[in-house]
């Protein structure tokens, strides 16, 4: 859901990131047509992967251990400061609101999410937030953050270990091992979602899959689409439409992952796979207009912030209810996302004691999970 920077950024990926968080919002907020917008979280996973598998390739550093270690410092640089902003404001703020009407399982929810470990709290919890009826956690959505995160700490691992063998040889063996860990989750997907639908959402081995066949895009050559651009534009719609199929056609009763989710992740992938070598007037034009573009750059603190806005006013002993209500509660989101960005996000990530230095980075991650738990205890 983070990306990697503007100079390394393509523009159409941010427009991609900006379709994929406004259909999860307009998921969440229960808009007409967007059934099916959780599918947006399939897409970030897919970008993810892409994203970060490029940026290991291009590293060069002049050894893996610093490579590890500066890989390792912009990630918490780029996650940590708007996540850890995200859940003190929602745990702070829904108990100012709510009052009596706290969720007593809130703070420990909060807790899990600092240590992105929601989706593993959430599977041993069977929490479910497509239960029709029941008021899902207020980070419920923290869960796709940290099988991210999950996947983070085991690629970076893969490709050092990738680094003692023939250098000729190191793309192929990651090729293989994407390839390996994208049928296993497939598998595991489709075999979870029969037997225990809540684990097989949250699992990371049914989500594994998603991002590895970002990662292996990231190592496919493209030479056949920049021969071929009129091809690349078709290919580029193809995903675009296979993204919007799901979106309006899966639903709460669709039976998810399971092998669905090949439908909206082929589809990202089709336009990742394509997008530097399409036509002008294709769906890379379309996607790298400012207002998606700038949408794609706030798309992770929008994700973040969005839930409770949408979320609080409903759990209120009088739920605040009128006509226009998500559209004031999603431009909101929006406005403090657009600050959070501005503000909190770029500053601590271009801070170069920060992102340049390991030892820093993991004290600030300590301390930030530490102040979270604190203001937990706090308002419980």
């Amino acid at each position: 859901m983070a990306d990697e920077g503007a100079s390394t950024r393509r523009r159409d990926i941010q427009g991609l990131r900006a379709i994929a968080v406004l259909v999860v919002i307009a998921n969440h907020a229960h808009l007409s047509g967007f059934s099916g917008g959780f599918i947006g979280v399939d897409v970030f996973f897919v970008i993810s992967g892409f994203v970060i598998t490029s940026s290991l390739m291009r590293d060069r550093s002049t050894t893996r251990r610093r490579a590890l270690a500066r890989f390792y410092a912009h990630r918490i640089a780029r996650i940590v400061p708007a996540s850890t902003l995200t859940l003190i404001a929602t745990v702070v703020v829904a108990r100012l609101v709510l009052g009596a009407a706290f969720p007593p399982s809130l703070a420990s929810d909060v807790r899990w999410a600092a240590l992105f470990g929601a989706n593993l709290h959430f599977m041993a919890s069977g929490a479910n937030y497509f239960v029709q009826g029941l008021p899902p956690s207020l980070v419920t959505h923290f869960w796709s953050l940290s099988v991210e995160e999950q996947f983070y700490l085991v690629i970076p691992l893969v490709v050092s270990l990738l680094a003692f063998g023939p250098r000729r040889m190191r793309p192929h063996a990651l090729r293989l091992f994407f390839a390996a860990v994208i049928v296993v989750s497939l598998v595991v997907a489709w075999r979870l979602t029969s037997s225990n639908a809540v684990v097989a959402y949250y699992s990371p081995w049914s989500r594994m899959g998603e991002l590895a066949l970002g990662g292996l895009l990231a190592l496919t050559p493209t030479t056949w689409w920049s021969k071929h651009r009129g091809w690349s534009a078709v290919a580029g719609a193809l995903g675009l439409a296979a993204i919007g199929l799901a979106t309006i056609t899966f639903s709460t009763s669709t039976p998810f992952p399971s092998y669905r989710f090949l439908l909206p992740v082929l589809g990202a992938a089709l336009i990742l796979w394509t997008g530097e070598h399409q036509v002008s007037h294709g769906p890379t034009y379309l996607l790298s207009r400012d207002p998606l573009v700038y949408l794609g750059d706030i798309s992770y603190s929008l994700y973040l912030s969005h839930f409770a806005w949408l979320m609080i006013p409903q759990m209120l002993p009088t739920p605040w209810t009128f006509d226009g209500a998500p559209t004031v509660e999603t431009l909101s989101a929006i406005a403090m996302a657009a600050a959070s960005y501005h503000f909190v996000e770029q500053p601590l990530r271009r801070a170069s004691w920060l992102r340049d230095d390991l030892f820093s980075s993991l004290l600030f991650a300590a301390c930030a999970i530490a102040v979270v738990w604190n203001v937990t205890l706090l308002v419980h």
